[in-house]
Parts: structure tokens; C-alpha cells; sequence
């Protein structure tokens, strides 16, 4: 990915905690299938040795799981806010508009988990991940056995041992503190829903109002 240093994030730290943001990202592969790419949503680990772990499932029906099972190296891309920039809103306005944005690329060697435990262990952590926090009347325990077991086989986990992260967060770093406030001002004074993100981001990362834990 191409990241401009001033944009740069490397902390992994704050890496994950962006993508558990920001879950539903894209799988890129390449394979006897050519270049392929599938949306899906991810659970984000770290192992014992402090690697980050990014898991998810797929049909056995998608092109893409055969490649994955022949050990193909992969890329997972977590998009997250995007903003238009007017130089409207910059106290200097000799310069052209932007665009802010945040971005995170995951490569990494896939793991494919195809026995029914493994599978039912990721789809319970899915379920507790995402549905949990509903805390609805829909159970998947309440599912009748036999059903699951019928779906399991058309199901394919996938695990992602993480060598390498990208992350870049293009928040006007090389604007001055002026600019910066009057793009906050502006994003926030919007109903965007992702230029008011990206208005929190630059308050967090670039000191300009109380930062996030």
C-alpha cells in the first residue's frame, strides 16, 4: 500500500484495535482462480507469541476456497472512514482539495479449517463477537443440532497468521494546527457519517481535542 510517511500507522496495537472496528473487510487472493476477492467479517487475535490472528469463514461453494486450500499467500484490506476535503474549510487556501481516509492491509500465510469442531468454534465466536452485544431472543444454541450439522459441511473456517501490517491514516498530518481545526469543524458540522469519523480520528490521533483510550 502506498503510505506517505506522515500518514504512516505501525503500531500493531492500535492497528487491531482499528480493525475490530472496522470488522467487515475484504480477502484478496491469488490463485489457479486467478485474482480473487471476497467480503467478509473477521475476528481479530493475538497468540501467545503476539501474533495477530485474523479469522473468518467462507462457502465451500466460493472459488476462492479452493485456492486458500492450496496454501496461497492472502491479503486482507479493512476499510475504514473516508472524507472529501474542501480547502474551503483550511485557514490557508492557496492548495487543492483531498481526501481523508484510513486504511489497513493484513498479509499473511492462510490456515483453512475444514473438521466440524473447528468450524462450530468459529461460528460460536462469530455469533458471541456480533450478535452478543444485540442481546436478542435469537440464539444460535437454540438452533435444533441436527440443523447446524447440516451446514457445517458447506462451511470452511479460515485463520491468517499476520507477517505483515499496513496501516495508514491520511488525517491532514501535513496541514497546520489551523487547517486541522477548520476540517474537524466543517466534517462535524456534516451529516456524513464518515466525515464525522474521520473528524474523531484526527481528534484522537492528532492531539486536537481529549484523546481516546
Amino acid at each position: 500500500m502506498y503510505r506517505p510517511e506522515p500518514y504512516q500507522e505501525n503500531s500493531p496495537e492500535t492497528l487491531r484495535s482499528l480493525m475490530r472496528r472496522w470488522p467487515f473487510a475484504a480477502l484478496v487472493t491469488f490463485g489457479p482462480s486467478g485474482m480473487t476477492a471476497t467480503h467478509l467479517p473477521f475476528l481479530i487475535d493475538v497468540d501467545a507469541d503476539g501474533n495477530t490472528l485474523l479469522t473468518t469463514h467462507l462457502s465451500r461453494r466460493n472459488t476462492q476456497y479452493g485456492d486458500l486450500s492450496q496454501g496461497c499467500h492472502a491479503m486482507v484490506i479493512f476499510q475504514g472512514p473516508s472524507a472529501y476535503i474542501s480547502p474551503s474549510w483550511y485557514d490557508e487556501k492557496r492548495t487543492f482539495p483531498t481526501w481523508n481516509y484510513a486504511a489497513i492491509h493484513a498479509y499473511g500465510d492462510i490456515q483453512v479449517v475444514d473438521d466440524a469442531d473447528g468450524i462450530k468454534h468459529i461460528l460460536d465466536r462469530v455469533v458471541e463477537t456480533f450478535d452478543g452485544p444485540i442481546a436478542g431472543e435469537w440464539t444460535f444454541a437454540g438452533i435444533p443440532a441436527e440443523q447446524t450439522a447440516l451446514r457445517l459441511p458447506k462451511i470452511a473456517g479460515v485463520v491468517m497468521k499476520v507477517s505483515r501490517l499496513d496501516g495508514a491514516l491520511k488525517l491532514n498530518q501535513d496541514h497546520s494546527d489551523a487547517d486541522k481545526h477548520g476540517v474537524i469543524a466543517a466534517l462535524e458540522s456534516r451529516e456524513d457519517a464518515g466525515g464525522r469519523e474521520i473528524a474523531a480520528l484526527m481528534r484522537a490521533t492528532l492531539g486536537t481535542g481529549e484523546r481516546s483510550a
